[in-house]
């Protein structure tokens, strides 16, 4: 590859050759609409604007400061950095006020505020860090006597030295303390405790329903008063390769129309935008733009080395920081002859692979959904429906066959995954498929490292005497049981940390077709693989086989090498003698999930400071050192907000702390900590450091919860299994005592008929020797608060099958004629009688103004604001009863009312302040929320703006905006507004005139 001369003395080099291949197949892929120019003059229009604004101010904005002496840098450094700053206020959250200017938000800004500065999804994270925060404090109330008690009665069971030294200290909280005091106060102490853990299990799972059921609420009201893109779209696929966009909307308004009995004008589609086999161009397109942007970048700081060493030169530094730069533009030119010649074996970018079709009346819309679903509607859907089919009634000409999807937003595409999906079954599926299985092979792999790590150090606490034979028992009771412990959990949190840093990298990888869909399987996987690796690796590792069922193998089991078989104390898992939560469990077992978290916790407070005094420190020391505005536009950005990353750790942490928290109290106080100072922590980062969160899809948070019911359930599950190692009072006569006698692995095989099997209070004959012999759960049924907890568990176990079950059927069972939809919104903006008639079958309730007339904007008279409030029609039906006052009142309601998270979404309007209310004024602005060609959306319009046309990458270059260009941008927008309303009246008259009956 010929390397690109530079000139010696000014140091300009000649640009790259011009991008002729990429500039044509951006465009062939940019016209692949109808709207495409249209689309063009709002974006312009948009830019114009926010242009316009910023002109106002500064009117020094229409040409950048030239820099040909070092005098010269400093009043460009002095332009630059105000730029930055103005730059600064568009990236970061900032309060908007009446007067268009911008201001910084305080730190306990009221949630109005912030909800409209960072959006609906990471406001929603921040109440879910309250949430945690809230009832893990709750949890920690109710423990209070029982760590009084835990504390003073440690010293019976752990020895002074492990009480002495951390972790092992932190048993002094644990219920383990008390496993060995037999006094009516210690039993009725465990009693008590036991009742309230079962106490705190019902309000957790009352609480857990309310938040999600709140989650849901407050997406049903953000819809409502919002109108979006997607509701009046669909995303088709089954067309062939050579399908015209003119051909889709024919045949769809054809469709439809003779499918709904109304007219073609009622049926119309305002846009189709295809889904092209352009990969492979996008994928070249995104990686290009920034070697573009650092190219032009270097090239400027290279000629203004040039222009310094000219005015004044200084020697050795200068000259090897030109020759450095020099280097380095070299380099960057060859990386771009590379990139933009690898373009042109690109071939098939018009292949069509499916469309997204946007109506102008949301029933055509939701018709066409109907029109054409999958399963057997797809199989047996009818000729006159299928695309291209001449003959419908004939068996010769079959026609394709199309299935229609409701889309996401415009902004949440990935427009270069969509030629890849799963749905398809084509090779370029199958590859998708294969990438996502290695990504999943990656982190099992990884995964079983944490395993090698643990079975190390059980391997040293099995035999320490074979390791440390030369030391004293103390030295070795501390290196075995505090030490090896602390190194394990360290090792737990450093893989949960390369755990984050994995799933991250791979995410692009596996071709996810939306934002939401990788960010929700990122927040997913973290959540899934940290919980697993933290709170089960170890408990699967250091627990007991069923006695009864490990004898018989035994001798199979035993050999000089460290596996020979599935189970056992050389199998892979259950390693260990426990077979019960003994106080030899926490030492062992409870030791290092304490230990663990309180690391991750330490980890997770301090985090987030290092990024914030890096961002200060680079703002403060390195801006006088940059050369060109967008490197000083880049420093005053900060960093992203990694929201599902934080998602998925804090998941993680929640599910473990509320799972061992009934045996390990301290676990509660760990856990406010951590939730207290993320929120405290994170909100500060998100408002000061990051720049503005994307708009992240509502189903990264409603989708992601499904887990919390069941964490409820695991911890009920370990808690009655904890107690049923405490002495408490028994319901039935006799002398209390534990299930297997308090005995390990080795003890329980050679004396089993010691095995309790009069212990429990359960008596279940049928079942005698499955629960009985081989792992005694009838016998943990042996005291009052583990009768309460096992049918607690019991119940809620229940409930969580049920609620399943009910769920599946609703889709799968055709009973009733009941569709698997999303359940519709209780929060219906505008209705109509057909709409209401058509609810029972899954049709969406919610009908809004005509696409054409939101871009105009509209005033809706069904949501309005009282009180810088929003309100809605439904609320004027609303009566406030003596029922639902009392149930404000409820444990669950005053928690939320307390953590600031009870906002009454059924609170009653009276007429006369609805009448005094002012209506909602609604308009879809911006080309990247209206159209779904890639050319609008962020992540490749830099790609068309520099890529698709050379002469814009000068303009960039040369950093100046032409005021004559932004009137006419302006000035074509205000026109196309103006044409796109005097259309809509026109038509509406005519309609109007045309119902009108005769005379």
């Amino acid at each position: 590859m010929a390397e690109v001369e530079l000139k010696k003395e000014d140091g300009t080099d000649k640009a790259p050759p011009d991008q002729n291949a990429m500039s044509e197949m951006l465009n062939k892929i940019g016209k692949c609409a109808l709207r495409h120019d249209e689309m063009l003059v709002l974006r312009n229009a948009a830019a114009a604007d926010i242009a316009a604004e910023a002109a106002t101010k500064h009117a020094a904005e229409a040409a950048e400061p030239g820099v040909e002496t070092r005098s010269e840098l400093n009043e460009w450094l002095k332009w630059a950095k105000e730029r930055a700053e103005e730059h600064a206020n568009t990236a970061h959250p900032r309060k908007k006020r009446a007067d268009g200017a911008v201001e910084k938000l305080k730190f306990l800004a009221p949630a109005n505020d912030v909800l409209d500065a960072v959006g609906l999804v990471p406001t929603l994270y921040l109440d879910f860090l309250k949430f945690c925060s809230g009832y893990c404090l709750l949890g920690a109330l109710l423990s209070v006597p029982s760590y009084a008690f835990s504390a003073a009665r440690a010293h019976e069971v752990f020895s002074a030295v492990a009480l002495d030294t951390y972790p092992t200290a932190l048993l002094q909280l644990s219920i383990a303390a008390r496993s060995e005091c037999r006094d009516d106060g210690c039993k009725t102490m465990n009693t008590v405790a036991g009742l309230l853990e079962a106490l705190f299990s019902v309000l957790l799972f009352l609480g857990v329903r309310r938040f999600r059921t709140r989650v849901k609420a407050i997406n049903d009201v953000n819809e409502a008063n919002n109108v979006f893109t997607s509701e009046y779209a669909i995303q088709l696929h089954g067309m062939p390769p050579d399908a015209t966009k003119e051909e889709i909307k024919e045949h769809l308004e054809t469709v439809v129309a003779a499918a709904t009995g109304k007219s073609r004008e009622e049926c119309a589609v305002w846009d189709v935008a295809l889904i092209t086999d352009c990969a492979s161009v996008l994928r070249n397109a995104v990686q290009q733009t920034p070697l573009e942007r650092e190219y032009a970048i270097n090239e400027r700081k290279l000629r203004i080395e040039y222009a310094f060493r000219k005015e004044r030169p200084d020697g050795w530094p200068q000259t090897q920081v030109i020759g450095e730069l020099k280097t380095y533009v070299e380099s960057l030119s060859s990386r771009l002859l590379k990139t933009r010649m690898g373009i042109t074996a690109s071939t098939s970018i018009t292949n069509v692979r499916g469309a997204f079709v946007t109506f102008e009346e949301q029933p055509a819309r939701n018709a066409a959904l109907k029109l054409y679903p999958g399963g057997w509607g797809y199989i047996a859907q009818p000729k006159a429906r299928r695309f291209r089919s001449t003959t419908p009634s004939g068996c010769c000409d079959k026609g394709w066959r199309l299935r229609a999807f409701a889309p996401p937003q415009p902004r949440d595409l990935l427009h270069e995954n969509l030629p890849y999906r799963l749905l398809r079954l084509d090779f370029k599926a199958f590859t998708t498929f294969c990438r996502r299985l290695i990504a999943t092979a990656l982190l099992v792999a990884f995964l079983l490292v944490s395993f090698g790590v643990i079975i190390g150090v059980n391997a040293a606490k099995m035999d320490p005497d074979a390791l440390f034979s030369d030391l004293d028992p103390e030295t070795k009771e501390i290196i075995v049981d505090s030490l090896f412990p602390l190194l394990a959990s360290i090792i737990l949190v450093v893989v949960n940390t390369s755990i984050v840093i994995i799933v991250s990298s791979l995410g692009e990888f596996e071709r996810y077709p939306t934002l939401s869909g990788m960010h929700q399987n990122k927040a997913v996987t973290i959540f899934l693989a940290q919980a697993f690796n933290t709170g089960f690796v170890t408990l699967l590792l250091m627990a007991a086989p069923p006695p009864e069922f490990y004898r018989f193998y035994e001798p199979n089991c035993l050999c000089p090498k460290l596996f020979c078989c599935g189970i056992g104390a050389k199998g892979l898992i259950m390693r260990g003698p426990h077979l019960t939560m003994s106080w030899l469990w926490h030492l062992d077992v409870g030791t290092l999930l304490v230990s663990a978290m309180i690391v991750q916790a330490i980890t997770a407070l301090t985090a987030p400071w290092v990024p914030y005094i890096m961002f200060n420190c680079k703002m403060r020391f390195s801006a006088n050192g940059k050369r060109h505005r967008a490197d000083m536009e880049k420093l005053y950005s900060g960093p992203k907000f990694d929201l599902p990353t934080f998602l998925g750790k804090a998941y993680a942490h929640f599910f473990v702390v509320i799972a061992y928290a009934g045996v390990l109290p301290i676990l509660y106080l760990t856990g406010a900590a951590f939730f207290i100072g993320s929120w405290l922590c994170e909100r500060f980062a998100l408002l000061y450091l990051h720049t503005t969160p994307p708009p992240y899809s509502y189903q990264l948070i409603e989708a992601t919860l499904w887990w919390m019911p069941w964490t409820v359930v695991l911890h009920v599950g370990f808690t009655f299994w904890g107690f049923a190692e405490l002495p408490t009072w028994r319901v039935r006569a006799g002398t209390w005592s534990r299930p297997f006698d308090n005995q390990t692995l080795w003890e329980a095989m050679d004396e089993p008929k010691q095995m309790n099997t009069d212990a429990g209070v359960l008596e279940l004959p049928v079942l005698k020797y499955w629960l009985t012999s081989i792992y005694d759960v009838p016998n943990h049924v042996n005291s009052l608060p583990t009768i309460a907890l096992f049918v607690l568990f019991l119940l809620l176990l229940l409930v969580l099958v049920l609620m399943c079950a009910c769920a599946t059927c609703c889709c799968c069972w055709p009973a009733g004629g009941v569709s698997c939809r999303r359940n519709k919104s209780r929060v219906t903006p505008q209705t109509t009688s057909e709409d209401k008639a058509d609810e029972g079958d899954g049709a969406h309730a919610v009908v809004d103004p005509p696409f054409s007339k939101m871009l105009v904007g509209v005033t809706r008279e069904n949501v309005r604001v009282l009180n810088g409030q929003v309100i809605h029609d439904f609320q004027r039906g609303i009566k406030d009863t003596r029922l639902t006052r009392l149930l404000r009142w409820t444990p669950t309601a005053l928690m939320f009312r307390m953590l600031g998270m009870a906002e009454r979404l059924d609170q009653p309007i009276s007429d006369a302040e609805w009448e005094t209310a002012e209506p909602v004024f609604s308009k879809l602005t911006g080309a990247a929320d209206i159209s779904y060609q890639p050319e609008f959306h962020p992540t490749y319009e830099t790609a068309w703006t520099f890529l698709a046309n050379p002469t814009k990458l000068q303009a960039f270059v040369a950093g100046e905006k032409l005021a004559e260009e932004l009137e006419k941008a302006k000035a074509r927008a205000l026109a196309a507004q103006k044409a796109a309303e005097d259309g809509w009246k026109n038509r509406h008259t005519h309609q109007e005139n045309a119902e009108e009956p005769d005379d």
